[in-house]
């Protein structure tokens, strides 16, 4: 019989290996899956940043506590001037929600300070956070805290510097309190169409919180959308849907904002263009048999990415001051010649002038293009079908 020379208490060699190699790959599950922990955390479906108590790679304010920048009789002062000023003048009242769940999201229709906000709810909500992000660091701007706050999410700025803690009118921000509380001239996401513009297209590369002036997606990123990436809407009080992803849906999407604020990340920084179409250049007219047969080149859309999607023809009595405008639809015409047909005119009219106008999918039209004439004809139809658009077109004069 062999003598078993292993030492009482030590593990084989046989049975060191597997055991080593076993937790070499248990640490490596560890590490890739705590990896990809970090990565949901932060980057999950490419959302947009958050402000809450509960996101700990996203958040901002620690579990259970709330060491928010405490009311100071300055403070309070300030806002007994600025309740009187919202009853004489009528300021927009609304309620701050205490949450621990996620942030109130607001916007104002003038430019504000950090400090002009805080001065505008009322002290019985305790203690506050006012924040807004900022696309150039990937960080919140806030207000100080007396004690806690995340230095890797957050930059505390001073609360009246007009150079760094100044929101937009427009720009949306928010406000974390830890009793529900009272907000003057300020707005939340369902109190749509106060502004009578947004400044989306005049921030930066990045994710933008904005306030929307018009209930259309299209018109809201019209001038910069070649620099869109991606737009999430408000849907509640904390959280956001994602509504366009570019590449993945069409400008004719962009539509039915029901709520205002809305996050719009720029893959560059938002270049102001002009989104009108090119008007038509070369539109020939040929008449024949009662009908008049339009051609043209397709023009430049205004915007890369963008389709146009509809035109209007104009007709008249060559010569004439009274005309008729016929809408139709892009996906009317030709695609193979861009061409279209307006049968059953009036051959007592010897000529017609012709002008067509272009309108693409973020609905901005160019400028009617030069007439084209042409005489068209008589019919060979003994009983020619009425055209619908000719029947009830829109009328005009020039």
């Amino acid at each position: 019989m062999l003598e078993n020379k292993q030492t009482e208490g030590k593990p084989s060699k046989k049975l060191a290996k597997p055991r080593a190699l076993a937790s070499i790959i248990i640490a490596l599950v560890v590490i890739v899956a705590g990896g990809a922990y970090y990565a949901i955390q932060a980057f999950a479906d490419d959302a947009p940043p958050k402000l809450t108590s509960d996101a700990k790679y996203q958040g901002l304010i620690k579990d259970g506590q709330y060491d928010f920048a405490a009311w100071e009789t300055a403070d309070k002062n300030k806002f007994e001037e600025n309740k009187e000023d919202a009853e004489d003048e009528s300021w927009n009242v609304i309620d701050i929600r205490s949450t621990s769940q996620g942030a109130n999201y607001l916007y104002a229709e003038e430019d504000l300070t950090f400090y002009d906000v805080i001065t505008r709810i009322d002290p019985k909500g305790e203690s506050i956070v006012v924040a807004r992000y900022n696309p150039k660091s990937s960080k919140f701007d806030i207000y100080p805290q007396t004690n806690y706050y995340n230095r890797n999410l957050t930059n505390v700025v001073d609360p009246k510097d007009e150079d760094e803690a100044t929101i937009q009118a427009g720009e949306g921000f928010m406000v974390v309190s830890t009793k529900s509380s009272k907000g003057y001239g300020l707005y939340h996401g369902d109190d749509m169409n106060e502004i009578t513009e947004s400044p989306a297209c005049k921030l930066s590369k990045g994710w933008n919180l904005v306030a929307s002036h018009t209930e259309d997606l299209k018109a809201l990123v019209a001038h910069c959308y070649e620099d869109v990436d991606t737009i999430w809407v408000e849907t509640d009080p904390t959280a956001f849907d994602k509504k366009f992803k570019k590449g993945s849906n069409t400008a004719s999407e962009l539509t039915d904002l029901t709520r205002a604020l809305v996050w719009i990340k720029f893959a560059d920084d938002p270049s102001i263009k002009d989104p009108t179409p090119d008007a038509v250049d070369d539109l020939t007219a040929v008449g024949a048999e009662g009908k008049v047969t339009l051609n043209w080149t397709t023009p430049d859309s205004g915007v890369e990415g963008v389709e146009i999607s509809s035109y209007k023809i104009r007709l008249s009595e060559a010569g004439g001051t009274e005309y008729r405008e016929v809408p139709i639809l892009a996906s009317d015409v030709s695609p193979s010649t861009t061409g279209f047909v307006i049968a059953n005119l009036d051959t007592s009219i010897t000529e017609y002038d012709f002008s067509i106008m272009t309108t693409n999918e973020l609905e901005y039209s160019s400028a009617y293009s030069e007439k084209a004439t042409a005489a068209p004809g008589v019919s060979t139809d003994p009983e020619p079908t009425p055209d619908p658009n000719l029947d009830s077109p829109h009328f005009g004069e020039m």
